[in-house]
């Protein structure tokens, strides 16, 4: 399912922010190029809260087994552009059976960990998904039972999927399948043309009273992806330290893609306390450990200077980030839900002034704008001396296309000339630039539409 408006496209492929490459192509070269090279690993702690012991895969491992995961997938009768519906935490049989299902062909709708039966529900058939990969159980929930029940809920479903190694009668243990198959299996899948821009996962914003579904493609996750990295210095190899599931522009944006980016070594988190995560990031010698904002500091005494570097996820919120004590070994990453993200050195927070942001006299103004983001204010906006300003997002990572399903879920809006409408505001602290905040929809932009969108 192709995905991208045409003159955005272009625009996108003519400054090099669009390619062809996928996320799955990403791990086939690196397999190919460094296939002893550690590509992923549990937390040591996996077992406390999830089914399953630790593991840790090559990168030639890792392609063999998303290839084999894949293969089963089709071989079930699951075909491309089918949605798959996933909720499970951060370990390895996640991840990789997260880019299995990319790799058969079919769009993944990840699910947050915090919701319930009746949010997942209503979003899978809102969706019209096709199968539902659960873990066995999470802490103290038996998230099993839960997605087997789901089953008798919705008629369009026809396969629950589960991941661990305590699994109710009725689910498919994908682990299991594999064993009973043998090595034998291969995907058949063959890429359509211009594979970057086809249609990867369904996300979920949380900026109205109900979620709404956000669309997004190979290009768009990589762009995401090379925003952290250039901002916040990856380099080749790096040993990234991710705590945050693959649920959203968090976890996929700012963990997973720039991972496949860098042929860096993933190491994979289940957050309880900053003590914790600082212990696993020193175990591992992690160059880039990503924490919730609020712990950045916390976590920086814990690891010293001698430590890696903390990329500090900041969400859309009231709360203003704290000043770092050691400014150089922690980049601010500001996550506008699920339309994009800005990464920036905590050091370097760029005034917002009438002249320095306001580039324009008419039109839109712009309040950042980089290679892989812009971020707008509609004309009718109030003074950039203020807080709050109805947000208008245009760039590589954003989302082009909503999402309409069986039951006519709330899609998204774009301007005429392919700005994004969100409902989030502007958060200044002293003139500078704090992050994102939640607001109201914009009123007043000059002829606002829907997004094209897919069925």
């Amino acid at each position: 399912m192709k995905l991208a408006i045409p003159n955005l496209a272009g625009q996108f492929y003519k400054s090099g922010a669009w390619g062809n490459t996928t996320l799955n192509g990403l791990i086939k070269t690196t397999a190919t190029r460094f296939p002893d090279r550690l590509a992923i690993a549990d937390a040591p702690d996996r077992s406390n809260w999830t089914g399953g012991v630790p593991r840790q895969l090559t990168y030639a491992q890792a392609d063999a087994e998303i290839d084999r995961i894949a293969a089963l997938f089709r071989s079930a009768g699951l075909v491309a552009d089918e949605i798959v519906g996933m909720q499970a935490p951060n370990s390895v049989d996640a991840v990789v059976t997260f880019l299995a299902a990319l790799r058969a062909g079919l769009i993944v709708s990840p699910l947050p960990l915090h919701w319930r039966d009746d949010e997942v529900l209503h979003a899978l058939g809102a969706l019209d998904a096709k199968a539902f990969i659960s873990a066995d159980w999470i802490e103290t929930r038996d998230s099993a039972s839960s997605a087997r029940n789901l089953a008798a809920e919705l008629f369009g479903l026809r396969f629950v999927f589960g991941l661990g190694s305590n699994l109710p009668d009725g689910m498919i243990c994908l682990g299991t399948m594999l064993e009973e198959l043998g090595d034998g299996l291969a995907c058949d899948f063959q890429e359509p043309d211009d594979p970057a821009n086809h249609l990867t996962t369904i996300c979920w914003s949380q900026s109205d009273p109900e979620p709404v579904p956000v669309t997004r493609t190979h290009n768009q996750w990589l762009s995401a992806g090379r925003a952290v990295c250039d901002a916040a210095g990856f380099e080749e190899g790096a040993v990234i330290l991710l705590p945050y599931s693959l649920t959203g522009l968090t976890g996929i944006g700012a963990g997973l893609a720039p991972w496949l980016l860098t042929r860096g070594t993933l190491h994979l988190h289940y957050p309880t306390s900053v003590e914790q995560l600082g212990t696993h990031a020193i175990t591992v010698d992690a160059d880039w450990i990503l924490s919730p904002g609020q712990l950045a500091n916390a976590l920086n005494r814990q690891l010293g200077s001698e430590s890696g570097r903390i990329v500090a996820a900041h969400p859309v919120s009231h709360m203003r980030p704290q000043a770092h004590s050691e400014t150089g070994s922690v980049i601010d990453l500001h996550v506008a839900d699920e339309f994009g993200l800005v990464a920036a050195s905590s050091c370097i927070q760029a005034a917002l002034s009438e002249q320095s942001s306001m580039d324009h006299a008419e039109g839109n103004r712009h309040i950042h704008h980089s290679t892989h983001l812009e971020i707008l204010v509609p004309p009718n906006a109030e003074s950039t001396s203020r807080s709050s300003h109805p947000l208008l997002f245009r760039g590589p990572m954003v989302p082009q296309t909503g999402w309409n399903g069986t039951h006519r879920i709330a899609g998204l809006a774009v301007t005429d000339d392919g700005c994004l409408e969100t409902a989030l505001d502007l958060a200044l602290q002293d003139g500078l630039f704090a992050g994102f905040s939640p607001g109201k929809p914009s009123d007043g932009l000059s002829g606002p539409r829907r997004v094209p969108e897919v069925a």
